[in-house]
């Protein structure tokens, strides 16, 4: 087909086929959803691209809900978000919430069944009607019902025919003028819908004189209401505007073609896209208005690889897609910034350098060299003034693998026998050799990287024969593992890559373990970098080297991933696949205009942007062999040139920096362990109980077209505190942390770059276990309490009785002392008082003094007997318990104890005292103490005068003191046991005992009350 000139690029197509999870590769229709989800209909199923899968729905004669054939013709959605799927076996539609396809028959009579049920068309009209074409008519179908009815498509009553309508885009229904555009063999018809009118070229009552008995299909209508068909005879593009005198006809080419429309479809900007029945597919430019064939290239990449485009759409993201009978192709706008050139034919690129920004230098493996001119696609060989023979024992000769420009003239050229001189200007390859040497050795090794410094001088790498320098002066400076010179000398002699930085140190990539070498102003010694890299060290064997604009030097290795290092700090930070890149042999490595720098790995190329963290993988580009690009990367003003086994991969930067809106991601389906769990839209609340705390939930992306790779993250709050990234399959199993109420949360990115939290409100609660939850507790905390009333009413009915016990002890106790007091009272005192009375008496008549001195000794111990007894009976007495009882009686005695025996006796007791009861002993032995020490100031103390004081103040403090001459030096450890006596006393009661000489004694004592 002889077609006009045209301004538009070459278009990039990706395919997609059985390999990503089509059906089939045989594409009959395609349909986007509201949600944005690419339905695909083949000749074996129905499939769904969610993004990061392609979700199959077949026919099951056993599963009534399922599709009712497996040939696919036609796919639509209703104003209810119903999917309405026409097939060559019946209609069905398909229902999100259930996930259930629910069938639906035309009547018609039993012959006619089978062509009733082959759909090829549907359209959607008010009042919940639809119309199906198929291969036995029209059908209309109440889909609040499921009646239907054949409905006669001519204004003269003529029944139905099989050939009546032309397959593909027969009809659409028009809302502005509330009426349906038909296409048949007979010519374009219009229905309209409140009259129940049709209109042909027989019965136009408006006047709109676009009607014609040619036969026509494809009718499309935009949105300012243009009309447009394809008019099979004429093989011609109608167009007719409302309020237009004329229709507008336009052929499609400059000759004849006979053929027929199968799909037309129109992009934003105005570009048409035409697919014939004869396999042909056409774009027309909306600028010049003028047709392009697209041709197919069989298997090259990034071109349409099938003809016979069957349908077309393009999506709500600008991505285009078509079907053929070769599998899904799309093609992106920002693709249109690639381009695939074929530079050679059956040769393997393995090196280019760009020349301007229209030749490249190609150097082949095996092949020779190259000019290639990007413009106009043409590639001229080089000549060899003296060629050399074709055996070598060297496995790499003849082999170009390096190439470096010379001037603007010349470029110096690698090779498997030493270094050539390529002429420009009329491609003449001759040998080089340096001045005044007759076989240098530059000139017969293999070479593997060549490179041209500022200064002007040739650096090349050789395979097994170490680095040389070729100075300007024809002088050449050897670095070997054997040179003599300390400065020339190398750990390897195998040199892969080699960089000048912008300081004028040329660094050096070795193999064989030898790392990463750094010549400082491209002089000697050698330094290793980093300084204690090891020959067992991935990063060891470095296939590539770049600088970028902050001067740190990128390193990719052959395992190792590719490593950043910082000359002026010292620091490293190697990337591999973790940190984005597809691969950790990475070919090539360059940094462009804008600080981003490129990889080109062996499985494909990843690009990290300036100040980004993690490498972008370049989206799917399916049709490009990116595991056959080689490890060259040039950068040619603002393009990026990739080179390939048979091609040249040319991009701009700009395609593919991540400015694209962020994805929109569906949950397709939950599942718990119960089963399917229904929800509406984003939102979800479920609860799960505490043994089964799994869920499973199935994500898809809206956006089909392959922009970037999608990447989803999630995490479970409150508990997570690091994002989890979800699988490529989209399938997200949850396990909750434990029992409690949970949030997931999701963000996406195309690209890994740009992370967007995606609004949801998918929320999951953990039942706890019965012992865990409220009720169960609170009957625990009841029965705990229960149990606790009991033991404490039983130990308090016990403390009880045993308190009883001890009362009515202490009872019996104290009534057995008080009888044994008054016994006491009654029997001994009244002896005694006698015993007393008589001996006085007796005393009173006795002359005698030896008799007289018995008879006092006699009444003066029963007096003392006497009065111990009422000291025993007063200790006795629980009538006596008080402190200030014990106060009143001990000072009574200190007074008549001290008249008896001739003391001033000084008593100071200041109040008040406390309500508090003695013990029997504790008042005893305070008594007692008080006693002694009166008795000892009478016995020892010689005194005239003796001070008594007695006060509270947390306990009952005590004190006598006397006048007299103090107690010997001692004292305790004297025959006596008088002192050790109160201080055992004092003890017995928890109380402290002291005892002072200063001008008399001090006795002081504390008893605890």
């Amino acid at each position: 087909m002889a077609t006009g000139a045209t301004s538009q690029s070459p278009p990039f197509f990706d395919r997609i086929g059985l390999e990503e999870g089509l059906p089939s590769n045989s594409i009959l229709c395609l349909f986007e959803d509201r949600d944005g989800f690419l339905w695909i209909g083949t000749s074996n199923g129905l499939a769904r691209h969610e993004g990061l899968r392609i979700r199959q729905f077949h026919h099951d004669r056993k599963d009534p809900h399922s599709l009712p054939g497996e040939s696919i013709n036609c796919i639509g959605q209703d104003e209810k978000g119903l999917i309405w799927v026409g097939t060559a076996n019946g209609i069905c539609h398909w229902e999100p919430a259930t996930r259930m396809f629910h069938r639906h028959r035309f009547e018609a009579p039993r012959q006619e069944r089978v062509a009733a049920d082959r759909v090829t068309d549907i359209a959607f009209l008010p009042d919940g009607i639809l119309w199906a074409i198929t291969e036995n008519g029209l059908y209309s179908l109440d889909r609040n019902t499921g009646v239907s009815a054949p409905v006669v498509p001519s204004p003269l009553q003529k029944s139905p025919s099989r050939t009546w309508f032309i397959h593909g885009n027969s009809m659409t229904y028009d809302p502005m003028r509330n009426g349906v555009w038909l296409c048949t063999t007979e010519g374009l018809l219009f229905h309209d819908l409140k009259s129940r009118q049709w209109f042909n070229q027989a019965y136009d009552p408006l006047g709109w004189g676009c009607f014609d008995t040619r036969a026509v299909s494809d009718v499309t209508i935009d949105p300012d209401g243009t009309v447009r068909w394809f008019d099979a005879s004429r093989y011609a593009l109608v167009e007719w505007r409302p309020g237009a005198a004329v229709v507008r006809t336009e052929r499609v080419g400059t000759e004849r073609m006979h053929f027929t429309a199968r799909c037309m479809d129109k992009d934003e900007d105005g570009t048409l896209w035409l697919g014939t029945w004869t396999g042909r597919l056409f774009r027309r430019d909306p600028q010049h208005l003028e047709w392009e064939e697209i041709v197919v290239h069989g298997s090259w990449p990034g071109q349409m690889q099938a003809s016979g485009v069957s349908h077309t759409l393009r999506d709500r993201h600008g991505a285009r897609w078509f079907a053929t009978p070769d599998g899904l192709f799309v093609m992106v706008p920002h693709r249109q910034h690639i381009r695939v050139t074929r530079a050679v034919s059956d040769a393997a690129i393995s090196t280019f350098l760009p020349l301007g920004d229209s030749l490249l230098v190609l150097g082949t493996d095996g092949s020779g060299v190259f000019i290639h001119d990007l413009r106009s696609g043409r590639t001229l060989p080089a000549r060899e003034d003296q060629p050399v023979a074709d055996t070598t024992p060297d496995p790499i000769a003849g082999t170009i693998s390096a190439l470096a420009l010379r001037d603007g003239t010349s470029c110096w050229v690698g090779t498997g026998r030493g270094v050539y001189i390529l002429h420009l200007r009329d491609r003449r390859m001759v040998k080089a050799a340096p001045q005044g040497q007759s076989t240098p050795a530059i000139t017969r090794g293999s070479i593997f990287s060549l490179m041209t410094d500022g200064r002007g001088r040739t650096w090349a790498g050789t395979w097994a024969r170490g680095l040389y320098r070729w100075d300007a002066d024809g002088r050449v400076t050897a670095f070997t593992d054997t040179a003599a010179n300390e400065a020339h000398r190398l750990p390897i002699n195998r040199v892969l890559a080699l960089l000048e930085a912008a300081n004028g140190d040329v660094w050096v990539g070795l193999n064989d373990g030898g790392g990463l070498l750094r010549l400082p102003g491209g002089e000697g010694p050698a330094e290793h970098w980093p300084p204690q890299a090891g020959a067992d060290d991935f990063y060891a064997v470095v296939l590539s080297l770049c600088e970028d604009a902050q001067g740190r030097i990128w390193a990719g290795t052959h395992q190792g991933g590719l490593d950043r290092f910082d000359p002026g700090t010292g620091s490293m930070r190697i990337y591999t696949r973790s940190d984005g890149l597809p691969s950790d042999r990475i070919w090539g490595v360059m940094a462009d205009a804008q600080d981003g720098i490129w990889a080109s790995t062996t499985q494909g190329i990843a690009y990290l942007p300036p100040n980004g963290d993690r490498f972008v993988r370049l989206g799917n580009l399916r049709g490009v062999a990116q595991d056959r690009l080689s490890k060259c990367i040039v950068r040619s003003a603002d393009r990026m040139l990739f080179a390939g086994q048979e091609f040249i991969l040319d991009l701009s930067p700009e395609a593919f920096l991540p400015r694209l809106a962020p994805p929109e991601v569906h949950l397709v389906s939950v599942h718990a362990r119960s089963g399917q769990v229904p929800w509406q839209g984003r939102d979800l609340a479920i609860t799960l109980p505490h043994d089964q705390p799994f869920l499973s939930l199935e994500l898809a992306i809206a956006d089909a077209s392959p922009h970037h790779e999608v990447h989803l993250l999630y995490r479970i709050m409150p508990f997570d505190t690091v994002w989890k990234e979800v699988a490529i399959t989209g399938r997200l199993d949850v396990t909750a942390p434990g029992p409690g109420d949970h949030r997931l949360e999701l963000r996406a990115a195309r690209g890994e770059v740009g992370w967007v939290d995606l609004p949801n409100d998918l929320r999951f609660t953990v039942l706890p276990p019965f012992y865990a939850t409220w009720w169960f507790r609170s009957l625990l905390l009841a029965a705990v309490s229960m149990i606790a009333y009991v033991l404490f009413r039983l130990y308090l009915i016990r403390r009880l009785a045993t308190e009883r016990a001890r009362f009515e002890r202490e009872q019996a106790v104290f009534a057995e002392r008080m009888r044994i007091a008054n016994d006491m009272h009654d029997d001994l005192g009244a002896g005694l008082s006698a015993l007393k009375l008589r001996s006085e008496m007796a005393l009173r008549t006795e002359v005698g003094d030896a008799q007289r001195d018995r008879l006092s000794s006699i009444a003066g111990m029963a007096g003392e007997l006497i009065g111990s007894m009422r000291q025993i009976i007063w200790a006795m007495n629980e009538d006596q318990k008080k402190i200030e009882d014990l106060v009143v009686y001990a000072t009574n005695y200190a007074r008549q104890y001290g008249a008896q025996h001739g003391l001033v006796v000084h008593i100071h007791t200041p109040g008040p005292w406390p309500d508090r009861e003695l013990s029997a002993e504790t008042r005893r032995n305070a008594f007692l103490i008080l006693k002694e020490a009166m008795h000892n100031v009478v016995k020892h103390a010689h005194a005239r005068a003796v001070s008594i004081g007695m006060h509270w103040n947390d306990g009952l403090h005590m004190h006598v003191e006397d006048d007299g001459q103090g107690l010997p030096t001692q004292a305790d450890a004297g025959p006596g046991n008088g002192l050790r006596s109160m201080r055992k006393r004092a003890a017995t009661s928890g109380g402290t005992f002291q005892v002072t000489t200063e001008k008399g004694t001090r006795v002081s004592v504390w008893l605890p009350c």
